[in-house]
């Protein structure tokens, strides 16, 4: 009788445990922590840049001759930490392709020594070879002669508008820029491009002509690429370095897409 009981009991038990619902708590997943965007660090300015290559340009422009048909542009972008130390060179963009250059002038880039920043910084430069082709070997008493007839041409007579304009906007540009704000934007680099042709000027004292170049500013103010449009000057080694300076300058953000602008800027002796 007792064995029953216990086993009526046992029965209701279990009868009554499969009867009562189970009661679930949903958990929601912890959300994965949120990564704080690092704020970009400040950029070191194209003179700044400019010091600290001043004196490494041979060095630098020796990379080239790993090819020797090497011609356009390779720009770089990196970073310097407060003791000066360059670090994270990177090839940002490269008309040359060819590795051994980059290679090369990313190595140089590396062991450049910037002075005590108050900061990390970040820095960027293009480098150009060879934009225009070499021009024809001219004696001395030659090339004064033709400077001299360029700037009486310059003085005496009237230019073509086509020709001569300051700067206009190519006709097949996609994109639109004011004038104005192109030309302010390029006042700015005046200073990197007297330093061209001061360095020209030591080599050859009687140069003088016009630079012309063809150049793309993108949707982000920058220029994405350069040409040359009919320079003059005797000096290709002054066009490559006025055309890096452009590269460091900040345009205005052009309208409709990417702008093609014409540029002109004329050198003479004083």
């Amino acid at each position: 009788m007792l064995r029953s009981v216990r086993a009526s009991l046992v029965c209701l038990a279990l009868a009554c445990s499969q009867n009562v619902p189970t009661r679930s708590r949903h958990v929601e997943p912890a959300a994965p922590p949120t990564a704080e965007k690092a704020e970009p660090l400040p950029e070191l300015t194209a003179l700044e840049v400019v010091s600290t290559l001043r004196g490494h340009e041979t060095e630098l422009r020796r990379c080239f001759f790993a090819n020797p048909g090497a011609r356009g542009f390779v720009s770089f972008s990196w970073n310097v930490d407060a003791s000066g130390l360059v670090h994270d060179v990177k090839s940002e963009h490269s008309t040359v392709r060819d590795e051994r250059v980059e290679g090369c002038l990313a190595e140089r880039l590396a062991e450049l020594k910037f002075g005590e920043l108050e900061g990390p910084k970040t820095a960027r430069w293009a480098f150009v070879f060879q934009l225009v082709d070499n021009p024809e070997a001219l004696t001395r008493r030659e090339r004064g002669r033709k400077a001299k007839s360029r700037r009486n041409k310059a003085r005496n007579e009237t230019p073509h508008a086509d020709d001569e304009a300051g700067v206009t906007i190519a006709p097949n540009s996609r994109g639109a820029l004011e004038l104005e704000a192109v030309d302010r934007t390029i006042e700015r680099g005046y200073p990197l491009f007297a330093r061209c042709y001061r360095d020209g000027v030591l080599r050859s004292s009687d140069m003088a002509g016009a630079l012309r170049l063809r150049f793309v500013v993108r949707a982000d103010g920058r220029i994405e690429s350069i040409a040359d449009a009919g320079s003059d000057l005797s000096d290709r080694q002054v066009v490559d370095c006025v055309a890096e300076a452009f590269f460091s300058l900040r345009f205005p953000e052009p309208k409709k897409g990417n702008a093609e602008v014409l540029y002109r800027i004329h050198f003479a002796p004083k």
